[in-house]
Parts: C-alpha cells; sequence; structure tokens
C-alpha cells in the first residue's frame, strides 16, 4: 500500500505487508526502512492512537462553503463535523478489517447523492453510479465537480433541505425521548 504523494511531495511511503515493513521515500536522499517486526509492541499501540487521533477528525474536514457556493453556517459545520466523526467511530468499533469506508468520501454518505436518490426515487447505490458515469462523461472523472453541478438543481437542492429537516427532527425526537428516560431514571422508578 503506497500513500498518495502530493504533486509536490518531498517524502512518499510504502508499505510492504509480505515483509511487514513501511518504506519512506525522500526525494533525493533515497529510503528510509521501518521493520515494523522490530517495533515494540508499547510503540505499536501507540502508533495506532496517534493514527486514530489523526483519521477521525480528518473525517470532519468540511469547507465554509456548500456546493453552490453559499456559506455552511457554523453550527450546521460543526454538526456535519461531528456526524462525521461518530459515523467513522461507529465503523471502527464494528469490528470491520477495512481501512476507509468504501464510496463514502470521508466517512459518511453525500447528502447530494442521496437528494438525487429522492428525486430519481433510485436507491443510494443506483445515483452513486449514476453520478460516477456522469463525472466520467462530463468532468474526467471529478466526482466533486460533477456533485456541485447536480447539487445547483433546485429539485436537488429542496431534497437536501428536506433531508436536512428530517434528519434535524429525528435528532429532536431522539433527544426528547432520551430526556424522557433521564427523567424515568431520576424519579426512581
Amino acid at each position: 500500500m503506497q500513500s498518495k504523494p502530493k504533486a509536490n511531495s518531498i517524502i512518499t511511503s510504502a508499505y510492504n505487508a509480505e515483509r511487514n515493513t513501511i518504506t519512506f521515500t525522500v526525494l533525493g536522499y533515497g529510503d528510509v526502512e521501518l521493520d515494523l517486526n522490530k517495533v515494540s509492541a508499547e510503540n505499536f499501540a501507540r502508533a495506532a492512537i496517534h493514527g486514530f487521533n489523526q483519521r477521525i477528525p480528518d473525517a470532519a474536514a468540511i469547507g465554509t462553503l456548500d456546493a453552490d457556493g453559499n456559506v455552511i453556517p457554523k453550527a450546521e459545520r460543526t454538526r456535519i463535523k461531528y456526524e462525521r466523526m461518530n459515523d467513522l467511530c461507529r465503523f471502527y468499533e464494528s469490528g470491520t478489517t477495512e481501512w476507509s469506508r468504501v464510496g463514502q468520501g470521508g466517512g459518511s454518505r453525500s447528502i447530494t447523492i442521496e437528494a438525487i436518490a429522492r428525486c430519481k426515487d433510485w436507491t443510494y447505490e443506483t445515483a452513486e453510479d449514476e453520478v460516477t458515469r456522469y463525472a466520467e462523461r462530463k468532468f474526467n472523472g471529478d466526482r466533486k465537480k460533477a456533485l456541485a453541478k447536480l447539487g445547483g438543481d433546485p429539485l436537488v437542492r429542496e431534497a437536501i433541505r428536506e433531508i436536512r429537516a428530517e434528519r434535524d427532527a429525528a435528532r429532536g425526537d431522539a433527544n426528547a425521548a432520551n430526556a424522557i428516560l433521564d427523567e424515568l431514571t431520576q424519579s426512581g422508578e
């Protein structure tokens, strides 16, 4: 497994599963190899904690503008960050051996694809496949550009508003239910 180098990367890395090594290549200098078989269990555990400490917040990355160029309010961005982090934590706690959630881009489903599926009366998977094909035809495979274009459609924007409203209502219902259960617990019943 090789890291995706940026165009101006000075350091890249590649994992060799057969040998259980990571080779770091420093542009203009050569390779530095780390043999994971020789790393102590304590440092291996610290590396795992460091990795999750970086990976989970990375899932929360979100721009300040939506697909239409409108500013996403801070409270909405914060809610999205929370949901993405929570979703990724639950994904890892499921016991999966996968590192990335396939087709999920940052950790969660695309609300734009959900909206397209709703508008076209498709499953999420069908909408995702159609968006991928559209991106290949119109945007050289760039799904972000395709989603930005499709997300600008008035019907899709309205479906996105509906989905967000439904999610907000569901969170409100869940919070109300938790408050009722908390009252029950506090009343000693």
